[in-house]
């Protein structure tokens, strides 16, 4: 699972989150959250987009704002996990 986070301002965070299937990653969800002021804590969901639940989707695939920045942030992300090692040091 890779996940993306980006603050829009103080009270706005946006989140991606992708699975990897076949060495491919998919989006998975998205949250668009907010709160009421920054000395809260908590975010409450203003648009949500979940592959695998359509009920708790607030919005469809293609309304989720997906760039090349954020393509290219996620896959940095995968390729940072990713090890290149000899057999005797796993």
């Amino acid at each position: 699972m890779i996940e993306i986070k980006k603050k829009r301002n103080a009270v706005k965070i946006e989140v991606w989150e992708f699975c990897i299937i076949d060495n491919t990653l998919y989006l998975d969800s998205y949250v668009l959250a907010e709160k009421e002021s920054t000395r809260h804590r908590k975010y409450n969901d203003i648009k949500r987009y979940e592959r695998l639940s359509s009920r708790e989707s607030t919005m469809k695939e293609d309304e989720v704002p997906f760039n090349s920045d954020i393509k290219e942030e996620a896959l940095n992300k995968y390729f940072d996990k990713v090890k290149c090692l000899r057999w005797s040091e796993r």
